[in-house]
């Protein structure tokens, strides 16, 4: 498939979404291939890597790591296994994806969940939702959101397609009501197949990007302001082998509205997006208000999984997926900060040293001092 020019096709909206990115592109007038490596990477010697903590799971515990690779706090769940990984909330919560079992239909991939607990900072539990049918059952990946909803990916019976997205609304401890769903498979029509393994929402545009697995190796963006939840920009081109732990590139907390203090926007290149590109061994960033790819940096990446993360500072972490390792870089690919983890993990995600959900560890390291 061709990338069309969907800014074209969408009148107003490419507009909206053109000026928004104006800025950003403006500033990354750049190949296709890439920038300049001598002027985007930043001297070793000034290089620094973004403080915060370091959130992944193994088996059915999350851990949270300092700097200093030290293990500061865990969340566990009782039962069934982590699927991909949890997700850090403002209220130091902790929001699981679940495979419990119970579900009858199997969908595309191998990260069937269907359940959704959301465990506390001192281990209680929350929230224990499971959301599958006869024909249906989420996978891969979910994202937090600032209202407190839950946006899944589910396939659905033709395996081959990308299936639908569904934001939750969480109602109780046990239920939760669906207000707004996309069909993804509709929206992209015939040609693109291959599952969802990947959601992230931008609370600056109202807008959900999803990753679309091989052989379709698509980036598509949905506007989530309207019900029609109409996709307004996709990139397909240049990806050989699987893509996974698509991101937008937001100076916000993840799965917040909260802007991250100290973060510098020019640096990040906020509002372009982020994917791993693993039979690329590439973290690959493309602009969407120039519709080009902006910043290929090499990695070695295993054949499934992975994640990347642009912080603060403008590097990036990543993580090589089923590994044990842990690695921020800059945007050269040199590491600027490692760490190795007990056991194999899928993502990993840092969240900065003013993130809300780690204010309970800022008040236990001010009563010892």
């Amino acid at each position: 498939m061709n990338t069309p020019r969907i800014w074209q096709r969408f009148g107003p909206m490419a507009l909206f979404l053109s000026s928004l990115f104006l800025a950003t592109s403006s500033l990354l007038a750049q190949s296709s291939t890439g920038p300049d490596q001598a002027s985007a990477a930043k001297p070793a010697a000034e290089a620094k890597p973004y403080p915060g903590y370091t959130l992944y799971s193994i088996g059915t515990v999350a851990y949270l790591c300092d700097m200093n690779k030290e293990v500061v706090h865990t969340w566990e769940v009782a039962e069934g296994s982590v699927k991909t990984t949890p997700y850090l909330l403002a209220d130091g919560s902790v929001l699981f994806p679940l495979n419990k079992g119970g579900f009858t239909f199997r969908p595309g991939g191998a990260h069937a969940s269907g359940t959704f607990q959301r465990v506390s900072w001192d281990g209680e539990l929350l929230w224990d939702f499971s959301f599958y049918g006869e024909d249906f059952t989420p996978s891969y990946d979910l994202e937090p959101m600032p209202n407190g909803n839950v946006l899944l990916c589910a396939g659905f019976e033709d395996r081959r397609r990308p299936g639908k997205l569904y934001e939750i609304e969480p109602r109780g401890e046990t239920g939760g009501e669906v207000v707004w769903e996309c069909d993804v498979s509709a929206q992209l029509g015939d040609e693109v197949n291959g599952y969802i393994n990947s959601v992230s929402y931008n609370p600056d545009t109202d807008q959900v990007l999803v990753n679309i697995q091989t052989p379709g190796h698509t980036l598509a963006i949905f506007d989530h302001s309207t019900a029609e939840a109409e996709l307004v920009y996709y990139w397909d081109e240049g990806f050989n082998g699987r893509i996974h732990g698509g991101a937008w590139v937001t100076d916000k907390y993840p799965g917040t509205d909260i802007p991250i203090p100290g973060a510098d926007p020019e640096l990040m290149r906020v509002g372009n997006l982020l994917t791993v590109s693993n039979g690329d061994n590439e973290v690959v960033e493309i602009d969407p208000g120039s519709n080009a790819k902006v910043l290929a940096i090499g990695f070695e990446f295993s054949d499934h999984q992975g994640s990347v993360q642009r912080l603060p500072n403008g590097n990036t972490l990543v993580v090589s997926g089923y590994s044990t390792s842990i690695n921020e870089v800059d945007d050269s690919g040199a590491v600027i900060w490692s760490m190795e983890t007990a056991g194999k993990i899928a993502r990993a995600y840092r969240y900065g040293l003013e993130h809300p959900g780690v204010a309970r560890l800022k008040k236990a390291m001010l009563k010892k001092d």
